[in-house]
């Protein structure tokens, strides 16, 4: 009995100066070593449940259609409803489209001005028809080539070739573009909710 006490002294004696058997100190080391797996597995198997309960409200859509079918419009009113809101680079991205979707009408018209016979006379409507034909994908109007184009679709031979446009290529919303192509041109301009849906 005393030789039991007297061991179990020395090893408390051990213990509260440091020196401890190696053994003991090992079983601590796998004692924490363990703790650290399982808090780990834990934490692990916790995140696993939360990215499964995230997937059962993750929807996935494939549009499908031939071009100018209205897919990216869809794809933006499903947006527009559930509150998505624009990062900065897509409202600019927008705005390059509204540009570009402007100018492309108006080149549809223009070019469709000779399968009817109709043509421009005026000299200052001529030099905008140039640069409109040349107009580059990736430009933005100005505002001074905005008024120019929205002078060339108040014109007669525009009109003209516009009431014709069930029978050529021409987006829905030519008319939309135009009567907002000075707002458009605006230096501080930011897509509206209308305008994310026409591009």
């Amino acid at each position: 009995m005393g030789n039991k006490h007297g061991k179990k002294n020395a090893k408390a004696v051990e213990k509260k100066n440091g020196t401890a058997p190696v053994e003991d100190k090992k079983e601590e080391e796998d004692r924490a070593a363990r703790w650290r797996a399982e808090t780990q597995t834990k934490n692990v198997e916790e995140q696993l449940l939360l990215d499964q309960i995230a997937s059962l409200y993750t929807f996935k859509i494939l549009l499908l259609g031939a071009g100018e079918s209205g897919k990216s419009t869809i794809l933006k009113q499903v947006k527009s409803i559930h509150n998505h809101k624009l990062k900065k680079s897509e409202l600019d991205h927008i705005a390059t489209s509204l540009h570009q979707n402007t100018v492309d009408c108006m080149k549809a018209l223009l070019g469709a001005m000779a399968t009817y016979s109709i043509s421009l006379t005026d000299e200052k409507m001529l030099d905008t028809k140039k640069w409109v034909e040349e107009f580059a994908d990736d430009q933005k109007l100005t505002l001074a080539q905005a008024l120019e184009i929205n002078t060339l679709w108040k014109s007669e031979p525009i009109k003209a070739v516009y009431e014709k446009r069930e029978d050529f290529w021409l987006l829905d919303s030519c008319d939309y573009y135009m009567e907002n192509i000075q707002r458009f041109a605006e230096e501080d301009f930011v897509p509206n909710e209308e305008d994310v849906g026409r591009t």
